[in-house]
């Protein structure tokens, strides 16, 4: 048994798959199985895989009809034997110690049931991403957004198992930021603080293809999020406190009064750790007013 299933979905993803699987495949730890689901892919994805399916008998292919990325996912869930099961997307690159120090971190504290690590942004847009490191922090954060970078992260396949966690296709687009929030219920969440990934961006993910519907979910379990520590506050205002390109000017003071209601009802409210969302809150505030004017002064 493999102590870790690697688990990458793709589709259509003859551009990037090789070199995915090939940063896999280099890895320094060398105890796991990739488990490749071709979710219906047109394209020349399925040759490509074969080539490599042939070269390395741990990598496996499973090809499926076409069922969306949660369907995907949780094929390779289902057919993980590892104890721990690492995502990864087919346009991305794992750096070469990342399956090593992430086995490392789970192995020396079994109360994380998942962690990720920073990573670096490459292709269409550029940049380090340094992501919270430990529980509370990574708590903090899923009030509001993922802790994780999706492809980053390693979970413990016990808890899993235990709690009948699965990606959910009602929260598709936003599947990733469900199970965070589920598997926190049972242990702890952390992220490595070194990069670990090379994280592409380019116009063909779902985050950018399906933009306005992961935004609306990712809205509503901010909202569902906010009500479980007694904060009702509307889906528009927590939709325009989180991306709030349709107001204008942002950084007005009649903006910042709307924003800052959220972080003062957190503070208001009986969470016992009120004072870290309600800092986190401001933080996107703050970071929302940035990215305005810097905009502003590119034009």
């Amino acid at each position: 048994m493999p102590k870790v299933s690697v688990v990458m979905p793709v589709y259509n993803g003859e551009k990037y798959v090789r070199s995915a699987i090939e940063s896999i495949l280099a890895q320094s730890f060398v105890d796991f199985e990739l488990l490749v689901i071709d979710d219906g892919s047109t394209d020349q994805t399925a040759r490509i895989i074969r080539e490599l399916v042939d070269r390395d008998p741990r990598v496996k292919v499973i090809h499926q009809a076409n069922g969306g990325i949660v369907s995907a996912l949780n094929r390779g869930l289902d057919l993980a034997r590892g104890k721990y099961i690492a995502r990864m997307d087919a346009d991305d690159e794992a750096l070469p110690d990342r399956l090593q120090l992430q086995c490392e971190l789970m192995d020396m504290n079994e109360a994380v049931v998942a962690c990720g690590s920073f990573y670096e942004k490459v292709g269409a847009a550029t940049g380090i991403v340094k992501m919270p490191v430990l529980n509370k922090q990574c708590l903090s954060y899923l009030q509001f957004h993922s802790c994780f970078a999706h492809p980053t992260v390693m979970i413990r396949s016990a808890t899993l198992k235990l709690h009948s966690l699965r990606y959910r296709r009602e929260w598709e687009y936003t599947e990733d930021f469900k199970l965070w929030l589920d598997l926190s219920q049972y242990g702890e969440l952390a992220n490595i603080p070194k990069v670990l990934l090379n994280y592409r961006m380019h116009v063909q993910q779902i985050g950018v293809t399906k933009r306005v519907l992961q935004k609306e979910r990712h809205t509503d379990l901010v909202k569902s999020n906010l009500r479980k520590i007694g904060v009702e506050v509307s889906h528009t205002d927590i939709y325009d406190f989180l991306w709030p390109g349709r107001l204008r000017p942002i950084g007005s003071l009649g903006y910042i009064v709307r924003a800052m209601r959220i972080p003062m009802k957190v503070i208001r409210s009986s969470a016992e750790d009120r004072w870290r969302m309600a800092r986190r809150a401001g933080v996107i505030v703050v970071k929302n007013i940035g990215r305005s004017i810097f905009a502003r002064s590119a034009l």
